[in-house]
C-alpha cells in the first residue's frame, strides 16, 4: 500500500502515544494512529495520514485547533 503520512513526536509531557491518540479521537473525532503499532521505534510518535481531501484535512485541523487551543 502507498500513502502519504506525517510522523510527529508527541509532546514530552504526554506519556503515551496510545492515550494521546485516544484523547484526540474522543475529544475531536479525529483518528490518528499511535506509532507503537509500527514497532518500538514509534513509541513516542503519532502517524497522521494525509490521504484525504484538502477540505477534510482542514476540518480535522480546525477540530484539533479548537479543542487543544493550538495555533495552526
Amino acid at each position: 500500500q502507498v500513502g502519504m503520512f506525517v510522523w510527529a513526536r508527541i509532546p514530552s509531557h504526554i506519556s503515551s502515544a496510545e492515550a494521546y491518540s485516544e484523547e484526540i479521537l474522543n475529544r475531536c473525532s479525529v483518528f490518528i494512529t499511535p506509532g507503537f503499532i509500527f514497532g518500538s521505534g514509534g513509541e513516542k510518535y503519532i502517524r497522521i495520514s494525509l490521504c484525504n481531501t484538502e477540505d477534510r484535512l482542514t476540518e480535522a485541523l480546525d477540530r484539533l485547533t479548537k479543542v487543544f487551543a493550538i495555533t495552526a
